[in-house]
């Protein structure tokens, strides 16, 4: 998420979305990969997106909204994006986003004997989360787990931080997208592992899954790719687990 309406100019909403112009869409976006997930969803709402107009430019109302960006690669998971106006939640200056992700089609999974195992199995199979049944308890265990396994990305984030340069972005880019690509079996592996023991699961119908990549969709495969807003979540994670080891209520500042 992100509040960067500073970063447009006001001119950006008389071109679609797609737009590749470099002068109104930040480097750090297009490098990435990151697009506006709620105008993805609904490009012909342009008055919800960065500002508001009156007829008289002189009366011009400028919105804050905070964003939510995703990887192109993951708009097939995205379900629902909705605006809410900052007067209908708090006292604020900021609108609101929120979006709904279809989490099956993100985490995978590995059964055995309709149990969970290791993602290192040849059982591998892909996840079937009952969304229906998570509730914030569940979440709660999902990033505890999480929190828990933050330690092993010590390596990444130090590799992650070496590679930083700002005076050379298009190279930077290119270095940091290796490192997660290096280390993209861990992420996944501490993902995989956080949803298999803390969310609700359905059963398979057999009780010997083979691992059959057809079946896998194309999506998934790109998953494999890389995902720049779990290297930032695992980067936070990391950094409020060193400043306070021992307070587990810290990671509720995180998600906020």
């Amino acid at each position: 998420m992100g509040d960067t309406n500073c970063h447009f100019d006001h001119n950006l909403d008389v071109n679609p979305p797609t737009s590749n112009k470099k002068e109104d869409i930040p480097l750090c976006f297009n490098h990435f990969n990151l697009i506006d997930s709620f105008r993805f969803l609904n490009p012909e709402l342009k008055e919800f997106s960065w500002h508001q107009r009156l007829n008289d430019d002189a009366f011009r109302i400028d919105t804050r909204i905070n964003h939510i960006w995703i990887q192109r690669h993951i708009t097939s998971s995205l379900r629902f994006a909705h605006h809410y106006e900052r007067h209908t939640l708090i006292k604020s200056d900021h609108d609101i986003i929120t979006i709904n992700l279809y989490l099956p089609d993100i985490f995978p999974i590995a059964y055995k004997h309709t149990q969970p195992i290791t993602p290192h199995d040849l059982n591998f199979r892909d996840l079937s989360i009952k969304t229906e049944e998570v509730t914030t308890d569940h979440w709660a265990q999902f990033e505890a787990h999480i929190l828990e396994s933050a330690h092993s990305f010590r390596p990444l984030i130090n590799l992650f931080n070496s590679t930083l340069d700002p005076l050379d972005p298009i190279n930077h880019s290119q270095r940091t997208m290796k490192i997660i690509d290096e280390y993209w079996a861990d992420i996944k592996e501490t993902l995989m592992s956080a949803a298999a023991h803390t969310l609700p699961l359905r059963k398979r119908m057999t009780l010997h899954p083979k691992l059959n990549l057809k079946d896998r969709s194309s999506d998934l495969k790109k998953l494999d790719k890389h995902t720049l807003i779990l290297l930032i979540f695992v980067y936070e994670v990391y950094q409020y687990q060193a400043n306070t080891p021992n307070d587990q209520a810290i990671f509720s500042l995180l998600k906020d």
